[in-house]
């Protein structure tokens, strides 16, 4: 498993710049680099790798997917989407650009468009924990509660330690009142990766239903949304039991993991 799969970011930019020292001309190192550099980030020079890897291997599908991941990141919408749908055309066989393709989707709310495109992208690859996570959250993007805790539960049957799949029961309990249960499964997703961005701003989210002053602060105001992960452990650090919180402490911060751009822009229990 490298550097990037096992979330160690920074030791994987460093892998890939030393990589390209043998060959400035790999556009998979390139590319891999701008991933990496998104999930810190660092939207300038991700754009730049991205763009590098596009000119180096124009034929390539995962050039064009990550340059409009990149792009979609600097809020390019049709210049994403043209370089997603590119993806597309060159690997039909491929769940990836799909799911590329929903994430374009759901920045102008079209959230019912992206339902459609992560359907087929789960018929390429039923057993992939990506579009099951992602059809959950675009169905309690659009209230459809019953239907995102379906998709839930199908995300943590495929791969029960994956942070996404256990935080996103999380948002379902929330919407339905359970404000116990749904912080249950926060601290659970943070015990899988204590710097998951997705259940740090649901423990926000509890935690500024339960204070009128932090709530006003918390609805009229990105700041929190800005906070890097250790900060945000610390000012959270309350909302968890004894025991995760415990664990958290002793845990090092790892870097933020990938996801869809999209949804980690947003909390979903507004």
């Amino acid at each position: 498993m490298s550097a990037l799969d096992r979330g160690q970011i920074p030791a994987a930019i460093d892998g890939f710049r030393r990589a390209l020292t043998f060959d400035p001309e790999e556009p998979r190192a390139h590319a891999l680099r701008a991933v990496a550099l998104s999930l810190l980030k660092r939207l300038g020079a991700a754009l730049i790798e991205a763009q590098t890897a596009r000119r180096l291997s124009p034929a390539a599908p995962l050039t064009h997917l990550v340059l409009g991941r990149v792009l979609l990141a600097h809020r390019r919408l049709s210049e994403a989407r043209e370089h997603v749908a590119t993806a597309r055309g060159l690997a039909l066989s491929d769940p990836a650009p799909l799911r590329g393709l929903a994430a374009v989707e759901r920045y102008p709310d079209r959230d019912d468009r992206a339902v459609e495109l992560l359907t087929q992208a789960l018929d390429l690859a039923p057993q992939d924990v990506e579009p099951l996570v992602a059809l959950a959250d675009a169905h309690l993007a659009r209230g459809r509660v019953d239907d995102a805790e379906h998709w839930a539960r199908a995300a943590r049957e495929a791969e029960p330690e994956h942070a996404d799949a256990l935080v996103l029961p999380g948002h379902v309990l929330l919407r339905r009142g359970d404000v116990s249960g749904a912080r249950e499964h926060a601290a659970w997703a943070l015990r899988t990766d204590v710097s998951d961005p997705d259940a740090l701003r649901l423990l926000a989210v509890i935690k500024a239903r339960e204070s009128l002053l932090l709530g006003l602060w918390f609805r009229g105001s990105s700041v929190l949304a800005g906070l890097g992960p250790s900060a945000m452990l610390v000012l959270l650090a309350a909302d968890l039991a004894p025991g995760p919180a415990a664990a958290l402490t002793a845990a090092p911060v790892a870097a933020l993991r990938g996801g869809d751009v999209h949804r980690a822009s947003c909390a979903r229990s507004t």
